[in-house]
């Protein structure tokens, strides 16, 4: 199957006072229509800067694309005049920020940004159905008493409200690609599972999803597949049963190793020792390496390929066929 969206040596650099901050490097992904993947990794690797770049929202300056593409349904997104990408956003191509209160205008109700999402890409209908749907959607995504709160300004929400409004707006016109950068932070557990079932339901309608997070709870129970990044490289990816069974890279079994087990209650907590690298000066060779139980000399001079290890999983590690195999044991 052809991917819906394909994502080619991507490297995205940030100008700064002290040099160029690497924020993303050569990072290739694919999504493909019907799947929900996982971008998972430590805060800072390039997750969001990713999903960013895809939506062309990077800020330019102090951003800079040094090199790939990005293709959605066969257009090269980075080369896209304005006007023709405006008119994807939000109806085909949708994303679930971060941090709500940056994304929603502090200055116009929710009711009229949610309503304005909808006239701008569907000119025929009304005001008032417009206003009625963005209830409807409200309602949908948890929201308590939908229809005082059309007439909130976002800072008159909590967080929590907040991000239900931000992922009403990015669900309500059933886009063809929805990202969510941790759309369930800000959540109780319950709305968390009644938000997780929404995507879902987005996904029996050939939706793509990226979907990006530090809970890898969330991951098991909603990925396809899984991408695992460290210090803006892909270091894994695999299928999402493959890659929790049996993980490749040393990262990626750091990782699982230091998730809570509600099973095993007396499995000791691991932790990954060291730091991560500063994006402004990466070492030359694997950038895990400073910090991985199995590196020798080879993996701290050049930096390991993305490579098959088997049927749909790929691994950026010198050393994965000599180590032992790998789980959360």
């Amino acid at each position: 199957m052809q991917p819906l969206v394909q994502i080619t040596n991507l490297s995205v650099v940030f100008d700064t006072e002290d040099g160029p901050l690497t924020a993303v490097d050569d990072l290739s992904l694919e999504l493909r229509r019907g799947e929900v993947l996982g971008l998972v990794g430590e805060s800072g690797c390039g997750k969001s800067v990713t999903a960013l770049a895809l939506m062309r929202l990077l800020p330019r300056p102090p951003a800079r694309i040094l090199s790939g593409a990005i293709l959605f349904d066969g257009m090269n997104l980075l080369g896209l005049p304005v006007a023709q990408l405006r008119s994807l956003r939000g109806r085909r191509l949708s994303m679930i920020f971060q941090e709500p209160m940056n994304a929603l205008s502090p200055l116009h109700k929710v009711g009229d940004q949610l309503a304005e999402t909808i006239l701008l890409h569907d000119p025929k209908i009304s005001g008032a159905d417009a206003r009625n749907r963005a209830r409807e959607w409200l309602l949908r995504v948890g929201m308590p008493d939908p229809e005082l709160r059309l007439d909130d300004y976002p800072h008159q929400l909590s967080g929590g409200m907040r991000q239900r409004v931000m992922i009403a707006m990015a669900l309500m016109l059933h886009p063809d690609v929805i990202i969510a950068d941790e759309p369930t932070t800000a959540l109780d557990v319950t709305v968390q599972a009644q938000i997780l079932d929404l995507l879902r339901a987005m996904r029996e309608r050939d939706t793509a999803v990226l979907f990006i997070t530090h809970d890898l709870g969330v991951v098991w129970e909603m990925c396809d597949r899984v991408a695992v990044m460290y210090a803006a490289r892909i270091v894994e990816q695999a299928p999402r049963a493959m890659l929790f069974d049996s993980p490749c890279h040393p990262y990626t079994r750091g990782l699982l190793r230091s998730v809570v087990s509600l099973v095993n209650r007396d499995a000791t907590l691991t932790t990954i020792e060291g730091q991560v690298p500063s994006a402004l000066h990466y070492p030359p060779g694997c950038r895990f390496a400073p910090r991985c139980p199995y590196a020798q000399p080879r993996c701290l001079e050049t930096i390991p390929p993305l490579e098959p290890a088997g049927e749909e999983r790929l691994v950026a590690c010198w050393r994965w066929r000599e180590l032992p195999p790998g789980d959360r044991e």
